[in-house]
Formats: C-alpha cells, structure tokens, sequence
C-alpha cells in the first residue's frame, strides 16, 4: 500500500497525513545498540503525549539500573535526523546517536549491532543487555529459577 492510498484510508484522520511524520518506518521501544568492543547502550523512544511538547519523538538513554524508567531524554528525532539538546551537543549521547542513525537508516557498520529490545517472558520488562535479549529472560528472572 502507497502513502497516498494510507493517508486515502477511512482510519486516517482528516488533515492527516502520514508521510508529515518523522521516521515513521522506525518504531517507538527500546533499542540496544552493541559495540565492536563488547559494551553497549540501551535507548528509549517515544512520543510525547501531553504538554509543549506533545507529538514530538523523544529519545533518552538508560543511566540508571531500572531498565523501564531510569532514562535521559536528550534528543528529538525528526525526518532528518536526530537534533540533538543543546546540553546534549558534546556529549556521548550525540556520538552515540550518529552510530544509531546510520544503523536505524539500513547502514551496516562492522562490529556495531541494533536489536530493538524484547519484553521478560517472566516479568514483562524490557530487556535492555544482548544476552538477556536473546535469550527472552532478563538476568534477575534467571536468578530467580
């Protein structure tokens, strides 16, 4: 189905048009972006709800160990890219998300993997290491069997 004959559908708003929105092909969740030297960072996004900034695609980046609310916002993503905070310009975060772009975007880059993350079959969290990922299971419901 074209952009035209999605923003022609009956559930389709009226004034809404589908091609208008950022990055549509990249979904909001929880992303983990793997390193060539074996660490790695888990990302959130999302869509804002209410406020001034409603609408907007927010994404922030896990710093605490609640892997499901420990995280800071630090960049919108738009059409074109992520646009960065302004406190945010010369920090990791902003190289981080060049890396994520490129891979978001169909990049291939060596050593540099991106799984959007899976969900606990035992608790429901988000899974935010690679291995729990791959495995299903989050470390302290492994513990906990």
């Amino acid at each position: 189905m074209t952009i035209d004959e999605l923003n022609d559908a009956a559930e389709t708003p009226p004034g809404f048009a589908l091609a208008s929105l950022p990055c549509r092909d990249i979904h909001n969740g929880f992303y983990t972006l793997s390193f060539p030297f074996g660490d790695h960072r888990t990302f959130r996004l999302y869509t804002q709800q209410h406020g001034v900034m409603a609408g907007k695609r927010i994404i922030g980046m896990l710093i605490g160990a609640d892997n499901s609310r420990d995280y800071e916002d630090f960049s919108f993503l738009e059409a074109d890219g992520f646009k960065v905070w302004k406190r945010f310009k010369n920090a990791r975060q902003a190289e981080y998300l060049v890396t994520l772009w490129k891979i978001m975007r169909g990049e291939v880059l060596e050593g540099y993997e991106l799984t959007e993350s899976r969900r606990c079959i035992r608790c429901n969290r988000p899974l935010t290491d690679p291995v729990s990922n791959e495995l299903g299971i989050g470390p302290k419901c492994r513990g906990d069997m």
